[in-house]
């Protein structure tokens, strides 16, 4: 097919405006057909993983593929309720009327994906922009190619391009990304593009969601298990080689723990680490240079393997200080700081002040003190005594907060992001004394009946 921007969004603003995507029933049957489509494709999609990223099938499977299909499981089973009109309560002054929510499509989304996990994070929101009856353009990040092409293949076979298209930087530039007039913007990267894409989207008015990072700090208490406290971490830090948005980013360790804690990282990294071709690699040398260049000058507890030539690393732990380097920006790197801690009042006041993460994880064996932490620092999610499992249920709603993002997704709550709440009044008798003159004779008796 050959790609043309603008007479794409065009042909897909038709499509909208002729409302052949309000139907639920076809919505619904477009989803059973992209699920079987994705199964269909398994094999290839390990082998454009493995091209790209070398991720292992258990990475691609847990962390790509099936949550993808749980999503479209989840809509599926449950798009028909959504999509009915809700009921709300009257007041006096409509107390002869019908009040409804209807969840109404925006139009032509732009969905824009992330390459560190790029079948999840185009799809995904893909899914619930389609459960919502609007069309989509999904960008993906050149750095995948294999996995691009599979992904196009798998969205070709199941929708029309009037309605979805998926392209990369060859298609069109990044910085051409928003010349049309989107109905939603959807983006998923960095604070520092979300910033832009924040403000050219706020020059058109066109609402967006914007789901980003931050370093999402773990809080090891003194009287956390220590085991599963750096089992959890270990594994959480381990996907996709810390490329994750929700990897613990650094831990406050207290002091009379701090060695038992080094002593079972060391015993986790090792034997969740004893094959490095099994990791996940960096997407490009550029990226690897970034994180090898954070090590500089920093106390290493245990230092992992580096393979510069397959651009792959295992998980190195350092000892360090709030005013280190790499405590600067989000690390998006097999590297975890430890720092270490006496006082917890006084790491607790420099999270608050701190930029809003978008997950908090705090080890502790008290739900009261994790209870009373979480009620008093500002998180987009949270885990107590886990880590990065709460974007796995999509029961749940997943976004950040502040610096970390605005909006949310994943089941409903995807639903409801790519829909607009329209508020609907269906009138059926007069009220007489809602029309004018509004005399102080008719004030006194709204005043009586409102008991103001």
């Amino acid at each position: 097919m050959s790609f043309n921007y603008s007479d794409l969004f065009e042909k897909q603003k038709k499509y909208f405006n002729s409302c052949c995507t309000l139907n639920v029933s076809r919505r619904i049957k477009l989803l059973k057909l992209f699920k079987k489509n994705i199964i269909k494709h398994y094999d290839e999609i390990l082998k454009a993983f493995k091209a790209d990223l070398n991720k292992p099938e258990g990475e691609v499977y847990f962390c790509e593929y099936l949550l993808v299909l749980n999503e479209i499981n989840t809509i599926v089973k449950k798009l028909k309720g959504w999509t009915k009109p809700k009921r709300v309560c009257r007041n006096l002054l409509t107390i002869f009327s019908s009040s409804l929510i209807y969840h109404k499509p925006y139009g032509n989304v732009l969905i824009i994906a992330p390459w560190n996990y790029p079948f999840n994070l185009s799809l995904v929101p893909l899914v619930d922009a389609i459960a919502a009856g609007n069309t989509a353009m999904v960008f993906l990040n050149s750095f995948t190619k294999e996995v691009n092409e599979i992904i196009k293949t798998i969205v070709s076979e199941t929708f029309l391009p009037e309605l979805v298209v998926c392209f990369n930087n060859s298609d069109v530039p990044y910085d051409e990304l928003l010349k049309p007039n989107f109905d939603y913007v959807f983006f998923t990267g960095s604070e520092n593009v979300g910033k832009i894409v924040a403000t050219k989207c706020g020059e058109k008015l066109i609402p967006y969601t914007l789901e980003l990072g931050g370093k999402c700090p773990v809080l090891v208490l003194e009287d956390a298990d220590v085991e599963i406290a750096a089992k959890r971490i270990v594994r959480g830090k381990l996907f996709n080689s810390g490329q994750t948005c929700v990897a613990p980013d650094y831990v406050y360790v207290h002091k009379n723990v701090y060695d038992d804690f080094v002593v079972a990282l060391k015993k986790y990294i090792e034997l969740y680490q004893n094959d490095t071709t099994e990791l996940t690699k960096f997407v490009s040398p550029k990226h690897f240079e970034r994180i090898r260049s954070l090590l500089q000058n920093q106390e290493i507890i245990l230092e992992g393997e580096v393979d510069e030539k397959n651009l792959v690393a295992s998980l190195t732990v350092i000892r360090t200080e709030e005013n280190s380097p790499v405590m600067q920006e989000e690390i998006f790197g097999p590297i975890l700081p430890l720092i270490v801690y006496e006082d917890l009042g006084e790491k607790l006041n420099i999270l608050r002040t701190a930029k809003s993460p978008l997950a908090l994880y705090v080890f502790s064996s008290s739900k009261q003190r994790y209870n009373s932490i979480l009620r008093m620092l500002k998180c987009g999610t949270s885990c107590w005594n886990d880590t990065v499992l709460q974007i796995s249920n999509n029961n749940l709603p997943f976004g950040g907060v502040g610096s970390s993002g605005m909006g949310h997704y994943h089941g409903k709550f995807g639903f409801e992001t790519f829909s607009h709440l329209c508020s609907v009044l269906k009138s059926h008798r007069d009220i007489k004394l809602m029309y004018p003159p509004f005399n102080s004779k008719k004030v006194k008796l709204f005043k009586k009946l409102l008991k103001n």
